[in-house]
């Protein structure tokens, strides 16, 4: 049986002003955003805020 800890949730307005950032900065290219657009679209929940957090923790570490 595998056990997880749901991950602390994200508001949306937390994963926009977020990905507009990396727009931004040239870290998302316009020919991306569809690509991740349905990468995300098929993800879990829990999933999405996790790989989420941890790309925003990842961009702070920068």
């Amino acid at each position: 049986m595998d056990v997880s800890t749901r991950p602390i949730p994200l508001s949306e307005a937390e994963i926009a002003d977020f990905m507009r950032q990396r727009i931004e900065d040239g870290n998302l290219s316009a020919e991306d955003i569809p690509t991740r657009l349905a990468r995300y679209g098929l993800m879990t929940p829990d999933d999405f805020v996790s790989e989420m957090r941890e790309r925003m923790e990842t961009t702070l570490d920068d």
